[in-house]
């Protein structure tokens, strides 16, 4: 998933993006540096995706930054 949503992404030139392989990366590089962004999948390993979420709504540097959330299981309940 994530790596189709970089293909597509990669044709807006001046934009930088960094990838995360599961949920721990994805909150280590935020705690390593800012990010104006977030495309969140839900089914990550090591941490799920609300848990990404919860996170990041608990810290003020993050807590309007817009997320974009994906998934690619129907959970009625998320």
């Amino acid at each position: 998933m994530r790596r189709m949503v970089a293909t597509s992404l990669s044709n807006l030139g001046q934009c930088k993006f960094e990838e995360a392989a599961n949920g721990l990366e994805a909150i280590e590089l935020l705690v390593l540096g800012p990010a104006d962004l977030m495309i969140l999948d839900l089914n990550m390993p090591e941490i799920h995706g609300l848990d990404v979420l919860k996170f990041v709504r608990a810290r003020p540097l993050y807590e309007s930054m817009p997320v974009v959330v994906l998934t690619t299981k129907g959970e009625e309940s998320v």
